[in-house]
């Protein structure tokens, strides 16, 4: 009995510990790669409980393993956009200026039904006052009603998005001015640069959010 209780509380704290050193989100949050981490750390917390011919050190080597991947996956999310993309996706536009856009919900594999719901939960009835509506990476919809703008990131980390470069009407040199007349005379010198519809520009340099 005492051994199964050390092992309960043992597993606990390791899982828990594992859980903080991969980053604070909640559930619905989780990157598909954080989500099977997540998973695959429970049910190997729970095999030396169970089943008593499971040696523990065999979990907690299994669980570290685990954990040492994410944590890499992570810092190397952080260096390059399309390990980003390609680790935890992109947000995916399902209604564009009020457009529903079909091929965009057909590919992430949402219904119309699912959509209204979504709408449903964020108080939201009338198609009509919706601008915009984002599928997350996480899977939530970010809603943008009629009278509001949606400012589009196109400089993150260092690195410029031409895919949004080019949705937003804006060039690069156009973009380059732009920064000069604020006194940034390179992209990587900017962590975060947003536009909206009204070309109303949002700049944060490395030195603001340090």
């Amino acid at each position: 009995m005492f051994a199964i209780l050390y092992k309960t509380l043992f597993m606990f704290i390791l899982v828990v510990v594992a859980m903080r050193l991969m980053g604070k989100r909640q559930l619905g949050q989780l990157q598909p790669g954080e989500l099977v981490a997540t998973i695959m750390m429970s049910e190997l917390a729970a095999m030396p409980i169970t089943q008593k011919d499971t040696p523990l050190i065999h979990s907690v080597g299994a669980i570290l393993v685990i954990l040492v991947v994410e944590i890499i996956m992570a810092l190397l999310a952080l260096k390059s956009i399309k390990l980003r993309e390609l680790f935890g996706g992109k947000p995916s536009l399902v209604i564009n200026n009020g457009m529903i856009m079909k091929k965009t919900m057909k590919r992430n594999r949402i219904t119309v039904d699912e959509l209204i719901e979504s709408l449903r939960e964020k108080d939201i009835t009338d198609l009509n006052t919706v601008k915009y509506a984002v599928l997350e990476r996480g899977g939530v919809l970010s809603v943008v009603q009629q009278e509001a703008t949606l400012p589009v990131i196109l400089i993150s980390d260092g690195k410029l998005l031409k895919e949004n470069l080019i949705f937003m009407g804006v060039t690069e040199e156009y973009l380059l001015d732009e920064l000069k007349n604020r006194g940034i005379t390179k992209i990587k010198d900017v962590f975060l640069l947003m536009l909206d519809e009204q070309h109303n520009f949002y700049v944060y340099t490395q030195l603001d959010v340090a």
